[in-house]
């Protein structure tokens, strides 16, 4: 998938779980997942990564957007 996206410490990207699909938090230093943000069915998520606030922004519709922290 190309649903990617980085902060300074963690890699994110787009994983596929059993009926569905999930933004996945990975660490850079030794690969392990440290967190999952659900996206349902959405196969093209938009999201952004605020390294700064260190929260993951995820647009679920036209109206509606989601902050998570990391």
């Amino acid at each position: 998938f190309q649903a990617s996206a980085q902060s300074r410490d963690f890699h994110f990207m787009m994983v596929q779980l059993d009926r569905s699909y999930g933004i996945a938090q990975v660490g850079k230093n030794d690969g392990a997942i440290r967190g999952l943000i659900p996206i349902g069915k959405d196969k093209t998520p938009s999201y952004q990564v605020d390294d700064v606030a260190h929260r993951v922004y995820y647009r679920i519709g036209d109206n509606e957007i989601s902050g998570y922290a990391f």
